[in-house]
């Protein structure tokens, strides 16, 4: 955005810096929505690591007190 107003003459001091603020307010944003869904996904990952280690376990268990009834 701020490369079309360059380009189309729009090159006045206060609109570059209006421009530029503009643009790193916007990767600011982008780069926050990046990280949220990183630390989403992590979180995610780790729930459901931990949810198939419960259902190990559970399992391991049952088969224990299957084997030790006999």
């Amino acid at each position: 955005c701020l490369l079309l107003h360059l380009l189309n003459g729009d090159v006045s001091p206060k609109n570059i810096d209006i421009k530029l603020s503009h643009s790193i307010f916007a990767l600011r944003k982008s780069f926050e929505v990046i990280k949220f869904t990183m630390q989403v996904g992590y979180a995610g990952r780790e729930m459901l690591g931990n949810w198939k280690r419960r259902l190990v376990r559970k399992h391991a268990n049952e088969l224990r007190s299957r084997s030790s009834a006999c």
